[in-house]
């Protein structure tokens, strides 16, 4: 019940603004308006899924089919989703590297770097430092690192920031990451806190397995 209360308020949260969005345009198709029903249906998608896990029995409740995703269109439909604490925290962002497809449901992978860029947005607010937030794809190594220029994570949180209810944050429900960590798992992939000294900041590194046909290849 607390995954789902934690997952629903934002997601109807960015539904919402995505809504207005598509009521204050033109009916001509355009690129806001395709990423506006992008965004609504990742929003949703995120939002059946989640509900799945309160009702795995009902016939109704269909989990989206995994398929071939491109990472950068999910980080780039992340983006989107936190679109107004970028904006109104001036935070720079970026996208490098080259794109590479994963095996997964579209909505839980952008779910898992909607997480991971909200809670960079969360740390940066009110931060007196530089604000930017970095994604870097290496489609060799089939890894995606958020980096964000923060205050950072103390280290003697870094071993339990993924357990659920743990959290720095006054107020926050400290599901986020376990969250992430969750969806991974069930796309065979991982998360890691990078441990090297960055001097500022927090960098996490997604591993994604190779597809099927690289294995083959391989």
């Amino acid at each position: 019940a607390e995954r789902v209360v934690h997952e629903f308020g934002r997601q109807v949260n960015a539904a919402l603004a995505a809504l207005r969005v598509l009521g204050g345009l033109d009916k001509k198709v355009s690129r806001e308006v395709a990423d506006a029903v992008r965004t609504l249906d990742t929003c949703l998608g995120t939002l059946r899924n989640e509900f799945r896990v309160l009702a795995p029995y009902e016939a109704g409740w269909h989990l989206q089919r995994t398929l071939p995703v491109s990472v950068r269109e999910s980080a780039r439909l992340a983006l989107k989703l936190n679109e107004y604490p970028i904006n109104s925290n001036t935070i720079t962002v970026d996208i490098e590297g080259n794109d590479f497809d994963v095996i997964a449901r579209p909505a839980s992978l952008v779910q898992v770097l909607d997480n991971l860029v909200h809670n960079a947005c969360v740390w940066l607010a009110g931060w007196r430092g530089s604000h930017c937030i970095s994604i870097m794809l290496d489609d060799e190594k089939r890894t995606v690192s958020i980096a964000d220029t923060g205050p950072g994570i103390p280290s003697h949180m870094r071993e339990a920031i993924f357990k659920p209810f743990v959290t720095l944050r006054n107020g926050g429900r400290g599901l986020g990451l376990y969250i992430t960590q969750e969806l991974l798992h069930a796309m065979q992939a991982s998360i890691n806190l990078d441990e090297e000294e960055r001097g500022q900041g927090a960098q996490f590194i997604l591993h994604f397995p190779a597809l099927n046909n690289e294995r083959a290849a391989k």
